[in-house]
């Protein structure tokens, strides 16, 4: 009996061997041969975290860090991880001297592509250089802004602001601030937090400095030049009447009472937002702020 029980327990042990063995052949990713040997499975986070530390191990680290971004590619992944593992891929790919794969990914979209940060970069320095022709070209060649993620968008109206003003375009200007401003209401969502959180406290809102913005001071400008400073805040004061959490109306309403001369009014209003800076409020700072351009 007890020899009975003890082949049963070896053919139960060879077959799920077999199994996973089967299963691995099929090409199904590792996470999923994991889970069925009972394994724990690291979150695409957390894998994606391990293959760029091996990357930073240098060449020896190269192979094992192909092999899982490879097994990686084959999981459901989300944009962001997604494109997290498009720059690490191409990373290995290109150090591995791997002209295959780096072509196979050559057009994989990625909302952070290095080629147009550097086109709006680019742009931005031939805007410091007085090369106004070159800023419009290398604009163009970076394509619409309403394509592109929050940050490029957000770089590239604030590019054409400042040209604009250069160039005494007061209506292009303000049609760009008008964005730049709107902008503002995401501050406390992910698309803004995701860079500007806090490495130590990832999970914290941090707080801005909403109603010393540069696009603000330019808003009020352009305001009392056009005239056009009552009837916004009158139209921003209607929209929060009806939904007093709206922080774009709020915002807009501020830098409007601050183009009346009703600066008192205009603080309390940015106040209002609770994750607007104040020195007399308990803050949390962000990280990676700079004006641009």
């Amino acid at each position: 009996m007890m020899g009975t029980r003890r082949a049963l327990q070896g053919l139960s042990i060879v077959a799920a061997c077999c199994a996973i063995l089967a299963v691995a052949a099929t090409g199904r990713p590792q996470a999923t041969v994991a889970a069925q040997a009972g394994e724990a499975v690291p979150t695409p986070k957390a894998e994606l975290a391990e293959i760029t530390k091996i990357l930073g191990t240098g060449p020896r680290g190269l192979n094992e860090a192909a092999e899982r971004l490879e097994a990686l590619d084959r999981r459901e992944l989300e944009t962001g991880e997604r494109e997290d593992w498009l720059r690490l891929a191409r990373t290995a790919a290109l150090r591995r001297g791997d002209r295959a794969r780096l072509e196979s990914l050559r057009n994989v979209p990625d909302r952070f592509a290095l080629v147009l940060i550097q086109r709006i970069f680019q742009a931005s320095a031939s805007l410091a250089a007085a090369d106004f022709a070159a800023v419009r070209a290398q604009l163009a060649e970076a394509g619409d802004p309403e394509s592109m993620n929050e940050r490029e968008k957000r770089r590239c109206y604030a590019i054409e602001a400042r040209l604009a003003q250069l160039e005494g375009d007061a209506v292009r200007e303000r049609a760009c601030v008008d964005k730049l401003v709107d902008h503002l209401q995401h501050w406390p969502k992910p698309m803004c937090q995701s860079c500007h959180a806090t490495l130590a406290e990832p999970d914290r809102l941090t707080h801005l400095k909403v109603s010393e913005v540069w696009f603000g001071d330019r808003f009020v400008a352009l305001m009392q030049d056009r005239g056009d400073a009552e009837r916004i805040r009158a139209e921003s004061e209607a929209r929060l009447s009806k939904r007093p959490g709206d922080a774009r109306s709020r915002i807009r309403l501020g830098f409007a009472l601050r183009a009346l001369g009703r600066e008192e009014e205009a603080l309390e209003a940015f106040r209002a937002l609770p994750w607007a800076d104040f020195p007399d409020r308990p803050v949390h700072k962000p990280r990676m702020m700079t004006t641009f351009p």
